[in-house]
């Protein structure tokens, strides 16, 4: 039977006493809404998708989140050192995925970035997100701590972003037409604020959206749209509040040991949530290019779930109360 006494020695325990629960909370929270908004998309989804089972999007988005909820728990009880060598594992299987997508990805709205097996389908590209990050922000701190280490040119990697614009037409393409399209907008977008626009301050209410019988990407992309449509401003602002505190909260825990990896991990993690957010909200509200981004923990999806709640997890185990002395004690 498992205890949760301050002075239980068991590793549920301790990690009970030591994990932020506010942003645990927080996370659970915007899963949980996420479900919710995927019920109410499900039934329209399955019928564009002509499936017989009206509810086969909300019923695999529960496996989604049973599997992500463990592995979310799971990674934040590991140690700091767990943590980099997981890190480090996973960014190379990730990168092999990527690498794999060129010979084998399966094309979806012109873009083969996801590999089918087992009826799943998987997309590596959101998982190396994370773990890039703490791998970076390991090199970042050994080339501070050791001697001629060259963390730094290892980690340096700001030239792809921007290159990118110069060297990928369809990146550079799709820029330009957002930044010359003035009042024209594209037919999706139109319809994401058309549903926030009905949705007003207190929503249409659960179910009686319309945006989903004609918005293709309502529960991936657009979600964000929906819940603005049948809840109304009211959810969207507490969604937007929820991952704000997840960013302040974690980026304000990293600071408190005083441990260069610690606090390059976390910030870039909670960076990289909050990031991701503000680029699926923004794109449905036509404030930047639509970019294809899931809204972490509440867009449907199984890539998109098991990433947010890879890097949830890094997250709370990194900023767990006494991660970084316990990580001294280790060597």
């Amino acid at each position: 039977m498992f205890s949760f006494a301050r002075h239980s020695k068991s590793k549920i325990s301790n990690w009970w006493w030591t994990v932020d629960k506010v942003s645990f909370s927080l996370a659970v929270f915007l899963i949980f809404i996420g479900a919710m908004l995927v019920l109410s998309a499900s039934p329209s989804a399955a019928h564009r998708d002509r499936l017989a089972d009206d509810f086969a999007f909300i019923k695999k988005q529960g496996v989604f989140i049973f599997m992500g909820l463990v592995l979310m728990i799971g990674v934040s009880m590991q140690s700091l050192r767990t943590i980099r060598r997981l890190a480090v594992f996973g960014f190379l299987c990730a990168f092999a995925g990527v690498v794999l997508t060129y010979v084998v990805g399966d094309a979806t709205k012109g873009a083969a970035r996801w590999i089918k097996f087992a009826g799943f389908s998987l997309q590596p590209s959101e998982f190396i997100k994370p773990v890039f990050i703490v791998v970076t922000a390991w090199l970042l701190d050994a080339n501070k701590r050791i001697e001629d280490f060259p963390g730094m040119t290892l980690a340096v990697g700001l030239f792809l972003l921007t290159g990118s614009y110069f060297v990928l037409a369809h990146v550079r393409d799709r820029i330009d037409r957002f930044l010359a399209s003035e009042n024209e907008i594209g037919s999706q977008i139109q319809k994401s604020m058309d549903a926030f626009a009905n949705g007003n301050l207190l929503g249409r209410g659960p179910g009686e959206g319309y945006v989903k019988m004609t918005l293709p990407d309502v529960h991936t992309d657009f979600i964000f749209a929906l819940a603005g449509e049948e809840c109304g401003v009211w959810l969207t602002t507490i969604i937007v509040a929820a991952f704000a505190a997840i960013v302040v909260r974690s980026m304000t825990l990293s600071m408190r040991d005083n441990n260069l990896f610690v606090m390059y991990a976390a910030s870039g993690l909670a960076a990289s949530l909050g990031g991701q957010a503000i680029v699926n909200m923004c794109s449905a509200l036509q404030l930047m290019p639509a970019k294809g981004m899931t809204l972490p923990f509440v867009s449907y999806g199984g890539s998109s779930m098991l990433a947010s709640c890879l890097a949830m997890g890094m997250l709370l185990a990194i900023t767990r109360k006494n991660a970084a002395a316990e990580d001294k004690d280790n060597g």
